[in-house]
């Protein structure tokens, strides 16, 4: 449960402050991600991680991860997109974020199309 959480949080952030591993970057930027905890300062340690090992799939899931969950759905899709995985994490991660990108652009095309020619 919640202390759980809480406890791993301050375990993962003790762990960091000796050593920036970038695995643990990313472990405790995803909790701060999936949980809705801080997204932001979430996405900010994985960009850490990023840093260290740019092309690492599970990193680059928790950034896309992050993106999708500040409504960022257009650099999320963009990243997510490029991960070829049948991890089932990633897959339900892509589902959720093409869902997003795709609703987000039928908004805008509708919101610029023009109100003539509508039957009433």
């Amino acid at each position: 449960g919640l202390v759980n959480l809480k406890n791993l949080i301050s375990n993962l952030e003790n762990l960091i402050s000796k050593k920036r591993d970038p695995t643990y970057l990313n472990y405790l930027g995803y909790t701060l991600i999936d949980y809705d905890i801080d997204p932001k300062k979430g996405i900010e340690l994985v960009e850490e991680a990023l840093q260290s090992e740019p092309n690492t799939m599970e990193f680059l899931d928790s950034l896309a991860w992050g993106y999708y969950k500040i409504k960022e759905c257009k650099k999320a899709y963009e990243i997510i997109t490029k991960l070829n995985s049948d991890d089932k994490e990633v897959k339900k991660h892509k589902k959720y974020i093409r869902r997003c990108y795709d609703t987000r652009q039928n908004h805008r095309k509708n919101k610029t199309k023009s109100q003539k020619g509508k039957h009433r």
